[in-house]
C-alpha cells in the first residue's frame, strides 16, 4: 500500500507538469490566472478520484492518497509556472520595449537594433549548417550605432561566421558587432519554436553578424570547465583520423556536444532512426558501467561501487550533464548502491524516482524532448524487453537480446515522435539490429581512446585510428540504409489527445493481462487511427498554403492527392562570390527550416510538381530532393504558354516579365507573381495580361502595384509573401475593398474551399 501510494504521487507530479506544459504554462509569458485554473481542475480531479476509484479498486490507494495526488499535481503546475525564466530589469531584451510608429499608424515594438555587445562567453562555439558558429554570451554592455553606451545584463544567443569565432572560448570577454533581434515565434506549421527553446534557457534576445571580423577579443582569460577535457578528447580523435570519422567517434562516445559533426552525417542517422547513437544516453551509460564492473571484478565491493560512482559522475560531466544522461547515471548509481547493500532493485520505481528528482531540480525539463524520449525508452526496456525476448526464445540468446531491445522501445517512443515530428523511420528496427555490434565496438573503443587522450592526446589519436575501421563500417551501413527508398515516411503530426490515447492503450496492455491477450487488435486499431486520416487527406484535400519565408515566396498546393510546390528566392545584391554564397545559404535555409518541416507536419512524402520560379531557387530544390521524392521538377526558365498538370487543375504561365502564373483550384482562381508589379517597363504587358485574367486571389511579393493593373485584375483577396507590404499597395487594395494578408504579419496562410482562409498566427493586436 505504501509503495502504490508513493508511485501514485510520483505520477501525479509528472502528470501535473505535463498538463502545465500542454496548456502553454512553460512559455516565457507568465499568465497566473491560467495556471491557477489548471491547478484547480487537477485538484478537483483528485477529489473526484478519491470519491470513485477506491470503491472499485479496494486494494489500491485510499481516498486521502488520491486527494493528496490531486494536490501534488496542482502544486506541480504552480511550481513549473513559477520556475519559468523571466527577463530581469536590466536584461538586454528590455531594449526592445520602446514603441515606434509602424507603417500603418499603429504602435509596434522595436524588434531589431544594430550595435556592439560586450560580454563574457558562456559556451563553446558550435557549428551551424550555414558555416556559422553559435554560442551564448553573458552580456555586460551594449552600444547602439550612433547611440549611447548602455549597461545591460542577461544572456544572449550569438550567431557569427565560423571564421569569426576562431578565438571564442568560454570565459573570454569579447565585443560583437551585429544586429540585435528578438527571437520570433514559429510562423509556419511544423516549424521549431526556437524562441521558446531559448526562453527556457533564460535567453530572450539574439545577435547575428555577417562580418568575418565582427568579434574583437578584449580579455583572453578562459574559464576552466568540462569543456576543456571534452575539447582535448575530441581534438585527439579528429587529428587521428579523417573527417567525418573522427567526429563520429567523438559523437558516439561523448554525444553531439563533444564535436561538430557534419550536418549531412547526423541527418543520415536521424533518417534511419539512429539519432540516439549520436546522443549520450542510457545505452552508453550501461556500456560504461558494464565495462567498469568487469574491470574491477577482483576489487572489494566498496571499491567497485566507489569507482563506478566516480566514473558515472565523470561521464555525466564530460557529456554536458544532459537530462537523459543524468537519468541514466542516477539509475546506474541506484544499481551500484543496491549492489553494495546486496539488495534487489525495483527498476521501474527507480526510473520514476529519477524522473521526479530531476524534475524537482528543473521542472522545465518536462518540455525537453530528449528527456521525454530517454524516459520512455528506459520504461520500454524495463517492461517490454523480457516478454519480447521470451517470444524470441527460438533465437540464440545474444541475438534475441539485440532484436528485443529496438522492438521493445519502438512502441513507447513512436507516439511522441509522431506528435513532435510527424515522421517514422521504417528501417529503424533493422538499422538498430545491424548496427548494434558496430556501435558497441565504436563506443568501447572511443571510451578507451577518451581515457588515453585525457592523459596523452597522441595515444588517443592512435586508438582513434584503430576505431575508425568499425566507424567506417557504421557510416557505410547508415548511408546505405538512408539511400533506400522510403527510409523516412512522413505521416503528419498527431494531436496531443491522439498521442495520449495511444499511450493509454500501451499502459492498459502493460498493466492488464486480459487486454494483453488481444494486443494485436489494439495494435491494429492504433495503426488505423494514424494511417486513415493520412490516406483520406491525401486523397481528398484541396489546400493552398502560403508559407512565411521572409523575402522568399513558398506556395504549397494540394489537389486531391497531387502536390505542387512553388519556390521563389529573391536575388541578392551584387554578383561577387559572397553574394552568391549568401543567396545559396538563403535558398538552403528555406528548404531546411520552412518547406521540409511543413511537409513533415502535413504528412507529405512526395511532391508531384516542383517549380523554381527563379534561377536562385534551384539550390532550394537540391536540398528538398534529398529528403522528399520529387516527380516533375522544373528549374529551367519558364516560357509563356507552359502548363503544369495538377490533378484536375493546372498551373499556366501567362507572362514572364513580370512573371505571372494562373491557377484554378475549386471555385477560386489565382494569379501568382514572383516579380514587382509596378515597374514601368513591364506596365503595358502586365495590364494586357490582367485584362484577360479573372482572379479571386492575388499572390505577390508585397511590392508596389500599378494602379491600372490592379483595377483590371480586381482580386477579392491579396496575399503578400513578404515581411511587409508597400504602403501605396495596401492603400490601393483597401480602396478596392480587397482583403490584404501578408506572411510577415499573419504567418503561414492556409486556404481550403470549405474553410476559406486561416492564419497561423493569431490576428489579435494586429491593429490593421
Amino acid at each position: 500500500m505504501e509503495r502504490s501510494r508513493s508511485v501514485l504521487w510520483g505520477w501525479a507530479y509528472i502528470g501535473g507538469l505535463l498538463a502545465a506544459d500542454e496548456f502553454g504554462l512553460a512559455a516565457a509569458v507568465l499568465h497566473w490566472p491560467s495556471a491557477i485554473a489548471v491547478a484547480a481542475v487537477l485538484a478537483i480531479a483528485g477529489g473526484v478520484a478519491a470519491a470513485t476509484i477506491p470503491r472499485r479498486w479496494r486494494r489500491g490507494p485510499q481516498p486521502t492518497a488520491w486527494v493528496t495526488a490531486g494536490a501534488i499535481a496542482a502544486l506541480a503546475v504552480i511550481y513549473l509556472h513559477a520556475r519559468v525564466p523571466q527577463p530581469g530589469p536590466t536584461d538586454i531584451s528590455r531594449l526592445f520595449q520602446p514603441l515606434s510608429e509602424s507603417s500603418n499608424g499603429v504602435t509596434a515594438p522595436v524588434n531589431y537594433l544594430v550595435g556592439t555587445v560586450q560580454g563574457r562567453v558562456l559556451t563553446i562555439p558550435r557549428q551551424s549548417r550555414a558555416d556559422t558558429a553559435r554560442f551564448e554570451l553573458a552580456v555586460e554592455e551594449f552600444e547602439r550605432r550612433d547611440g549611447p553606451l548602455q549597461t545591460v545584463g542577461g544572456r544572449l544567443y550569438v550567431k557569427v561566421p565560423r571564421v569569426a569565432a576562431a578565438d571564442v572560448l568560454p570565459g573570454r570577454t569579447i565585443a560583437v558587432t551585429g544586429g540585435l533581434y528578438r527571437p520570433r515565434r514559429p510562423a509556419n506549421p511544423g516549424a521549431f519554436d526556437f524562441s521558446a527553446y531559448l526562453a527556457r534557457r533564460g535567453i530572450f534576445a539574439g545577435l547575428s553578424a555577417d562580418d568575418a571580423e565582427a568579434i574583437a577579443v578584449l580579455d583572453r582569460a578562459i574559464a576552466p570547465g568540462w569543456w576543456q577535457l571534452r575539447r582535448r578528447i575530441s581534438s585527439a580523435f579528429v587529428r587521428g583520423v579523417e573527417s567525418p570519422r573522427g567526429e563520429t567517434i567523438a559523437s558516439v562516445t561523448l554525444g553531439r556536444r563533444a564535436t561538430d559533426l557534419p550536418p549531412e552525417v547526423s541527418d543520415r542517422f536521424i533518417r534511419v532512426g539512429l539519432a540516439h547513437v549520436l546522443a549520450a544516453s542510457g545505452f552508453h551509460v550501461a556500456l560504461l558501467l558494464a565495462a567498469v564492473l568487469a574491470a574491477t571484478q577482483r576489487f572489494v565491493r566498496s571499491w567497485r561501487v566507489g569507482i563506478g560512482l566516480g566514473v558515472l559522475m565523470l561521464y555525466a560531466g564530460l557529456t554536458g550533464a544532459s537530462p537523459s544522461v543524468l537519468r541514466a547515471a542516477f539509475m546506474g548509481a541506484v544499481v551500484l548502491v543496491a549492489m553494495a547493500g546486496d539488495r534487489k532493485v525495483n527498476a521501474v520505481g527507480s526510473l520514476l524516482l529519477a524522473a521526479v528528482l530531476l524534475l524537482l531540480v528543473n521542472p522545465l525539463w518536462i518540455a525537453d524532448l530528449g528527456f521525454q524520449l530517454s524516459f520512455l525508452s528506459a520504461l520500454g526496456l524495463l517492461v517490454t524487453v523480457e516478454p519480447i525476448a521470451w517470444w524470441l526464445n527460438w533465437l540464440p540468446v545474444r541475438i534475441a537480446g539485440i532484436v528485443a531491445v529496438p522492438v521493445a522501445v519502438l512502441p513507447w517512443v513512436l507516439p511522441l515522435q509522431l506528435h513532435a515530428f510527424g515522421v517514422v523511420a521504417p528501417y529503424s528496427i533493422v538499422a538498430s539490429i545491424i548496427t548494434t555490434p558496430l556501435v558497441i565496438l565504436v563506443s568501447y573503443g572511443g571510451m578507451l581512446g577518451a581515457a588515453a587522450a585525457a592523459i596523452w592526446p597522441v595515444a588517443g589519436s592512435a586508438i582513434a585510428w584503430i576505431v575508425q575501421f568499425p566507424t567506417l563500417m557504421l557510416l557505410g551501413v547508415v548511408s546505405w540504409l538512408a539511400s533506400l527508398p522510403g527510409s523516412t515516411q512522413a505521416l503528419g503530426t498527431i494531436a496531443s489527445w491522439h498521442m495520449g490515447l495511444l499511450y493509454l492503450a500501451i499502459v492498459v496492455i502493460w498493466q492488464f493481462a486480459r487486454v494483453r491477450r488481444v494486443w494485436p487488435l489494439v495494435l491494429f486499431l492504433a495503426i488505423v487511427s494514424v494511417l486513415v486520416p493520412v490516406v483520406v487527406a491525401r486523397a481528398t484535400l484541396q489546400q493552398v498554403a502560403v508559407l512565411e519565408a521572409g523575402r522568399e515566396q513558398v506556395t504549397v498546393v494540394r489537389e486531391r492527392g497531387t502536390v505542387a510546390v512553388l519556390v521563389d528566392v529573391a536575388p541578392e545584391r551584387g554578383n561577387d562570390d559572397e553574394a552568391v554564397e549568401r543567396m545559396r545559404v538563403r535558398a538552403t535555409n528555406v528548404a531546411t527550416y520552412t518547406v521540409l518541416p511543413f511537409l513533415r507536419q502535413q504528412g507529405i512524402d512526395r511532391i508531384d510538381l516542383g517549380v523554381a520560379l527563379s534561377p536562385e531557387a534551384a539550390a532550394c530544390w537540391s536540398e528538398i530532393a534529398e529528403e522528399v521524392a520529387v516527380g516533375e521538377l522544373w528549374t529551367e526558365p519558364l516560357a509563356v504558354g507552359e502548363r503544369f498538370a495538377l490533378g484536375d487543375s493546372a498551373i499556366a504561365v501567362r507572362q514572364v516579365e513580370p512573371l505571372l502564373l494562373s491557377m484554378q483550384l475549386g471555385t477560386a482562381s489565382w494569379v501568382i507573381s514572383g516579380d514587382r508589379l509596378g515597374d514601368s517597363q513591364c506596365r503595358s504587358r502586365s495590364l494586357q495580361a490582367a485584362e484577360v485574367l479573372d482572379a479571386d486571389v492575388l499572390l505577390w511579393t508585397g511590392s508596389p502595384i500599378d494602379y491600372d493593373w490592379l483595377r483590371a485584375l480586381d482580386p477579392e483577396v491579396a496575399i503578400a509573401s513578404a515581411r511587409s507590404v508597400a504602403r501605396c499597395a495596401r492603400r490601393q487594395l483597401y480602396r478596392q475593398a480587397t482583403d490584404v494578408l501578408w506572411t510577415g504579419r499573419d504567418g503561414a496562410l492556409l486556404w481550403t474551399p470549405q474553410g476559406g482562409w486561416e492564419t497561423f498566427r493569431s490576428r489579435e493586436a494586429i491593429g490593421d
